[in-house]
């Protein structure tokens, strides 16, 4: 049963080679990128939520902070950091 066992490893077709970051690496990038946001955010938004419930305060807070974070400064951070996320 030929489909069981995979691809021939005697075939390579556009190999991809993937590099993964160690995760502390990425857990400390996801912080230094999300640090500064957070700070931000808590500066100057959250004075103007503050009549409103502390769930709903962080429900808003973390539907901005979220996606900047995952779409705008992650990807720049990675580019940024490439040399170091990535071992030789």
């Amino acid at each position: 049963m030929r489909w069981c066992r995979g691809p021939d490893p005697d075939i390579v077709d556009n190999e991809v080679i993937v590099h993964r970051s160690p995760v502390w690496k990425m857990a400390l990038l996801t912080w230094l990128g999300l640090w500064p946001v957070v700070t931000l955010m808590m500066g100057t938004v959250r004075p103007l939520l503050a009549a409103l419930p502390l769930p709903l305060q962080t429900l808003i807070m973390t539907a901005i902070i979220v996606p900047l974070v995952t779409w705008v400064l992650m990807p720049g951070l990675t580019r940024l950091f490439r040399g170091w996320l990535v071992p030789p």
